[in-house]
């Protein structure tokens, strides 16, 4: 299968793709990334979307999805939407960025969840794609001393549900990142790649306490497939910490030195190497594991198969003036967003996931810019936009589990 491909989460650009959503791409191709996992399509139709990927060589292989927990009613037919929008753009994944988590989650509680998410992957497999569950610390939580995230892969098989394992936040959970990864061998075809400073600030990889050089070494092991760099507080720019993580990973030699990628605006900084076969058992990303439709084939013909949110169904950046919060060095930053500090391997603090966003802070009808982009690509008229969901972990957990807002801990990013 080969070494994983190295990919960016587009969050961690946000302020640069609120300006300029395929300029931004340009950029990431640029730089020598091979994929990006998006976020929000910024009015962009599916279709467009997918060409100018093509046209840089790069892979568009996930798409983070925010579930409409506060309406039960319409999870699948909301879901159903983005995944149709995901099949077009030529995602193989759809990712369920976070899932609301009570104070003190019960095992009737998680059994409950994955009822929900066997839902949710049965709509994202009917449009020809994998579903996968991405996790921050509070999934990490313990019940009847089992994570609650084991809970989950336990639960739900590998055909329902697979993993993109987020290696910064399991070890601020207190736990071994590399025996995750040995743990649940094929079923993390995806995975985040966040540093830490001590004190919870973000740092770039292989500056932070997380270990990197080490667990970049379980990757290929594990079957991964995809890489996303994921960095929320910068220093200086996003583009910035965006290069040094590159620069990390081919120090480490997980991705070559740069060449000229065709597409990338004739700038140096194509990923060049041989193609991966990440198609396989069907978790891969090229086009041959598509059928007729451009959907990629169903599992059973041919194997085709932070209110977390580290990032939410906007591009937010947390800031009044849009950029990013720097924090200060050493510990939480209010402005920023980010949790307050705890104790050394400890399971993080006792509330609900929320992103860059306060309390009363509420999104407008569409949220998006507009469609002219500073690339010179003006997005057709599109009257499919990401719908936008209140980020409010609190309320959620009011409506799912029926425990008071006072008893269900303070928001977080």
């Amino acid at each position: 299968m080969g070494k994983p491909a190295a990919g960016i989460q587009m969050y961690s650009l946000r302020d640069e793709t609120e300006r300029d959503f395929l300029g931004t791409l340009e950029k990431v191709a640029a730089i020598g990334y091979e994929a990006a996992e998006i976020v929000d399509y910024y009015n962009v139709p599916a279709r467009q979307l997918r060409g100018k990927a093509q046209g840089l060589g790069l892979e568009l292989p996930s798409t983070v999805v925010s579930l409409n927990f506060k309406e039960l009613e319409k999870l699948e037919k909301d879901l159903a939407k983005d995944a149709e929008y995901a099949a077009e753009m030529g995602a193989r994944y759809v990712v369920t960025p976070w899932i609301p988590i009570p104070e003190a989650p019960r095992k009737e509680d998680v059994t409950y969840l994955a009822d929900l998410l066997h839902r949710c992957s049965d709509v994202v497999k009917k449009a020809g794609m994998e579903y996968v569950l991405h996790h921050h610390e509070l999934e990490l939580k313990s019940v009847q001393g089992k994570p609650i995230l084991d809970w989950l892969i336990e639960l739900l098989p590998a055909d329902k549900l697979q993993i993109e394992l987020d290696l910064g936040w399991i070890y601020m959970a207190g736990y071994d990142p590399a025996d995750y990864l040995r743990r649940y061998k094929g079923r993390v075809p995806l995975v985040h790649l966040k540093d830490f400073q001590k004190g919870r600030k973000d740092a770039e990889l292989g500056s932070g306490v997380v270990g990197y050089e080490r667990l970049l070494k379980e990757l290929e092991p594990a079957g991964v497939r995809y890489m996303f760099v994921e960095q929320e507080q910068v220093p200086k720019s996003s583009l910035d910490s965006a290069k040094e993580n590159y620069a990390f990973l081919q120090k480490v030699g997980l991705v070559p030195e740069q060449k000229s990628k065709p597409g990338a605006g004739g700038q140096e900084g194509g990923s060049g190497g041989e193609e991966r076969d990440r198609g396989g058992d069907g978790i891969g990303g090229d086009d041959s594991a598509r059928n007729d439709s451009g959907q990629f084939a169903d599992e059973n013909e041919g194997e085709a198969g932070d209110e977390s949110g580290q990032y939410p169904d906007k591009g937010g950046s947390g800031g009044e003036d849009g950029q990013f919060a720097k924090g200060t060095e050493g510990g939480a930053d209010d402005e920023s967003g980010r949790p307050p500090e705890v104790p050394e391997g400890g399971h993080g603090n006792e509330g609900g996931q929320c992103p860059n966003k306060t309390e009363g802070e509420t999104d407008d009808e569409s949220g998006q810019p507009p469609a002219e982009n500073g690339s010179g690509d003006r997005a057709e008229a599109s009257p499919r936009k990401k719908k936008r969901r209140k980020w409010r972990n609190k309320s959620v957990i009011k409506v799912l589990f029926g425990e008071s807002e006072e008893n269900s801990g303070e928001e977080r990013a």
